[in-house]
């Protein structure tokens, strides 16, 4: 009976390894510093005055596509975007931003996911095979092997996850849209 709750003790744990693996990050905008206004409305407020696109000289949509690799281990990033509004702003007769809207259209964690995965089997080989030396104690040392191999392996997975979880990446694909504006 003793060994019987053990039993379901270690199958629980096991589970707790499988349900508790995720990925968590935040990303944030990081406060533009431009040398032109930029708005994330339709409207655009210089040093006197609030205008609208009925005041604008001038106005031109632009797309621009950017990838950005983060660490999985930083759970918030600051997304930098100045040097590509920029490029689109510099030497053209555009000098403010409206419209301006950030969209995630891909998320790449297919290099990652079998970090989850190598988190969970070692998980469950470690707490298994702990069970099964639990069960054969007293036993020869030759029906101990396998239960032992299953904890050193699981244990060694589990560490192993923890270093690839520091260097590996999270790749985003990001679609920048707005209006280039003169008034």
């Amino acid at each position: 009976m003793k060994k019987l709750r053990f039993m379901f003790l270690i199958f629980y744990i096991s589970i707790l390894f499988i349900s508790c693996s995720t990925i968590d990050q935040n990303i944030m905008l990081k406060p533009l510093e431009t040398y032109y206004p930029v708005s994330a409305s339709a409207s655009i407020g210089n040093d006197k005055e609030i205008l609208n696109s009925s005041d604008f000289k001038n106005a031109e949509r632009f797309e621009i596509q950017k990838k950005i690799k983060v660490p999985l281990s930083v759970k918030e990033y600051e997304l930098c975007i100045e040097e590509d509004l920029n490029k689109e702003i510099l030497n053209t007769q555009f000098n403010g931003i409206t419209e301006l809207e950030i969209n995630v259209t891909k998320i790449n964690t297919f290099n990652n996911e079998w970090i989850v995965l190598e988190r969970s089997i070692g998980g469950m080989l470690t707490v298994w095979g702990s069970f099964f030396l639990y069960m054969t104690s007293g036993s020869d040392v030759e029906a101990m092997i396998l239960p032992a191999s299953f904890v050193i392996t699981g244990s060694g997975l589990i560490g192993a996850s923890y270093y690839h979880k520091k260097i590996a990446n999270v790749i985003y694909d990001l679609y920048v849209t707005g209006m280039k504006i003169s008034y």
